[in-house]
């Protein structure tokens, strides 16, 4: 399901977008320096078009969008979960024999 998110939801985007980031192994140096740009506060969640993927409950993802004008948006973030047990976060498509 794809939902809008809450502004009570800002850390943990962050801390998601983290996680994900750190996933490809960048060293502590370069994840400190993308600490700010990555962090999501509340305020941003209100100011920008911000949707969560979420299985049940579990937030799987998110995306932000910022409009650069009036008729043009860029996609700001895109961060799904990394790793993980893939078999219990996605569904599987009916008739698939896939393990």
């Amino acid at each position: 399901m794809i939902r809008a998110a809450r502004a009570e939801e800002a850390e943990l985007l962050g801390a998601h977008a983290l996680r994900s980031e750190a996933h490809w192994g960048d060293s502590r140096e370069f994840m400190e320096a993308c600490r700010a740009e990555l962090s999501i506060s509340p305020a941003y969640v209100a100011q920008h078009p911000t949707f969560v993927l979420a299985w049940g409950d579990a937030p799987l993802g998110f995306t932000t969008l910022e409009a650069l004008s009036p008729a043009r948006v860029e996609l700001a973030h895109l961060f799904r979960r990394a790793g993980g047990d893939r078999t219990r976060s996605w569904p599987r498509a009916p008739g698939s024999h896939a393990r």
